[in-house]
């Protein structure tokens, strides 16, 4: 999985070192979904969790069709996803 990280960061590297910037920053909303894949991907790499009311993070996701159904449906599967986050991150991390 590492490799796949690798060949990743060398194609956002590239395009970085080209700007003349040090870092990159991925901020698909939708890698909240897949953050114990992007864990194994990435073990260096730094996450950063911003915190938004919930509400506003539902809103986007239903007006961009990333969850399906009704509200309560959207506000499940979020409440289910930031769990599956909070259990992913080390307790050594701190907020």
């Amino acid at each position: 999985m590492k490799l796949a990280g690798d060949l990743v960061d060398s194609l956002f590297s590239e395009n970085m070192v080209s700007r003349g910037a040090q870092s990159w920053v991925e901020k698909t909303l939708l890698n909240l979904f897949r953050i114990e894949f992007l864990f194994e991907m990435f073990p260096d790499a730094l996450f950063i969790n911003c915190v938004r009311d919930p509400r506003g993070v539902l809103d986007s996701f239903m007006r961009k069709q990333w969850l399906s159904g009704s509200l309560q449906d959207g506000a499940d599967t979020l409440f289910r996803c930031m769990n599956k986050l909070r259990k992913s991150v080390s307790s050594e991390w701190k907020s």
